[in-house]
């Protein structure tokens, strides 16, 4: 099965350079090794699966920032990303990225944004005329009283999003944590089996020894489960 890690980790390494076209072509491999039907393949499988959704809410939350931030052409570069995104994993990917819905809020928080300096240059201009002056103020005041009301309100969102995305990386490693002692004692069994099978006259010392091995080598693989869990949460958290 070390061609299942070896299609993880080159999946991991496409993400982090963005090179979705490799990540999608990863995890295609992976689900055509579904036939070997083994726990580590499925384990692996979720594992690329839960990377990539993570790596797609990412750059939801950085588009999502950028518009808030009015950093427009940063977000419309995220947004070509999250298109390509849909054309390598698929429409099942669009009922996450929803490129429609994100296209028509970048729009909107444009013309937001065109309005707002539209009303700021006449806001001057009426100053320097004195004209309406009051009122425009008055305009003004509410908008930005409105404006923080609104981005109070995101953050809030935000706020449990991450709390949500938190407990979900929680559930997701128990899911793999369990399937890994599953799979130990799956081993373990067919250990014992094949030592009796192959060593009539095996003492209880030397089953005993090979349960350990196995034991030890699938402690290892959940202490890295927990490793790479506890990475993930530390960044959800700095991400608050």
């Amino acid at each position: 099965l070390d061609i299942t890690e070896q299609i993880k980790a080159a999946s991991m390494d496409a993400l982090s350079e963005n090179d979705l076209q490799k990540a999608a072509l990863c995890l295609e491999d992976l689900k055509r090794l579904d036939v070997i039907d083994h726990p580590s393949v499925d384990r692996l499988f979720e594992q690329v699966t839960f990377q990539i959704s993570t790596h797609f809410h990412q750059l939801i939350e950085s588009f999502q920032t950028q518009c808030n931030f009015e950093h427009f052409s940063e977000a419309e570069d995220i947004l070509e990303m999250l298109e390509e995104g849909v054309q390598c994993f698929g429409q099942q990917l669009d009922s996450v990225v929803k490129i429609n819905m994100r296209t028509a809020h970048l729009g909107e928080m444009k013309a937001r944004y065109d309005e707002r300096r539209k009303k700021e240059v006449e806001f001057l201009e009426a100053r320097n005329e004195a004209v309406n002056y009051k009122q425009l103020f008055a305009d003004q005041k509410a908008e930005t009283q409105r404006q923080l009301e609104q981005q109070d309100l995101h953050y809030e969102k935000m706020r449990l999003e991450l709390e949500r995305k938190m407990e979900a990386t929680k559930e997701a490693h128990l899911l793999i944590e369990a399937h890994l002692r599953e799979e130990k004692e799956e081993r373990i069994t067919q250990r014992m089996a094949e030592m009796s099978r192959l060593h009539s006259g095996v003492t209880e010392e030397r089953l005993e020894l090979e349960r350990k091995k196995v034991e030890e080598e699938y402690d290892a693989k959940l202490k890295e489960a927990e490793s790479e869990k506890q990475a993930i949460l530390r960044q959800q958290e700095e991400e608050k």
